[in-house]
């Protein structure tokens, strides 16, 4: 179940779905991790950015899809970052781009120009 930070009391904002997709994990486990990586940027055409530690990525979902069907616009088609114990409004949709960092997710946490969702 997603639920926006914004209105955690309002059930209409609630979204419980049966997310698939491919384990980020297992995404970066596909490709070559360079050397030094400390952490993975996720960003989204909806304005959202996330940092996490290569450490902290137990249960991260690139999902692609709800319910058995394709996301949809309004779930962040084609691709949305979802973590465990997140709000909602932390989750970047429309991935656009994911890239390995050599800087720990707190420090970019602390310079980022927009708003930033770390794990502890």
């Amino acid at each position: 179940t997603l639920v926006c930070e914004a209105a955690p009391l309002d059930p209409r904002r609630w979204h419980t779905h049966d997310w698939t997709g491919v384990a980020l994990t297992a995404l970066l486990d596909a490709v070559s991790v360079r050397s030094g990586a400390q952490s993975v940027e996720v960003a989204g055409y909806d304005g959202r950015l996330t940092h996490l530690a290569l450490a902290d990525l137990d249960g991260a979902l690139l999902a692609l899809a709800a319910d058995g069907q394709p996301l949809s616009a309004e779930q962040g088609f084609p691709a949305r970052l979802i973590l465990p114990g997140q709000s909602a409004c932390a989750m970047p949709g429309f991935v656009q781009c994911i890239s390995l960092l050599t800087e720990p997710a707190a420090a970019l946490a602390a310079c980022a120009p927009r708003a930033v969702i770390t794990r502890a």
